[in-house]
């Protein structure tokens, strides 16, 4: 029997660590959902105390560098793509959603200065560590993006490949 029908209701292996590994950035997407349209709403009470007072309108309350909104991009995108792999939808988008998140996840970890692992004795500086954090987080992250991608089950599942005619 071909793998999709035999797998027709359960959800692939792959996938499910791929929900696993956006799990905790998915949850702060839906918290950066709230956050931003809480801003927004905020934003628009200024413009109108603005135009009423004909005082000047405050900057957005969010930092307007680029890096900043690639990251609230990026947790709306894992929010998504987490919530849907849960949701058990099996649309060629998910799969592609799920890649893209996993890949900019792999492009933050690779450039931010946040990710402070100690990796024994092999660190003597905190630059190192980090170094070290950054290596790890995006070695890790790559794991799950490529069984993800390359996993046949998967891409039966969303409809990505046809099951092999025998």
């Amino acid at each position: 029997m071909p793998v999709a029908e035999t797998n027709q209701g359960s959800l692939p292996a792959a996938s499910r660590r791929a929900a696993g590994c956006l799990f905790l950035p998915g949850c702060l997407g839906g918290v950066v959902a709230v956050i931003l349209a809480l801003s927004i709403v905020a934003h628009a009470l200024a413009l109108i105390w603005s135009i009423a007072t004909g005082q000047p309108l405050p900057l957005f309350p969010i930092q307007n560098a680029p890096r900043e909104w690639a990251k609230l991009v990026w947790f709306l995108l894992s929010f998504f793509a987490w919530q849907a792999i849960r949701a058990g939808k099996r649309q060629a988008w998910v799969y592609w959603l799920t890649l893209l998140s996993l890949a900019g996840w792999i492009g933050l970890a690779w450039t931010t200065d946040s990710f402070s692992v100690r990796l024994g004795s092999f660190t003597e500086t905190p630059q190192e560590a980090a170094r070290n954090g950054q290596w790890l987080a995006t070695i890790v992250i790559g794991l799950f993006l490529a069984h993800f991608t390359f996993s046949r089950d998967n891409r039966l599942y969303y409809g990505i490949s046809q099951p092999k005619q025998p």
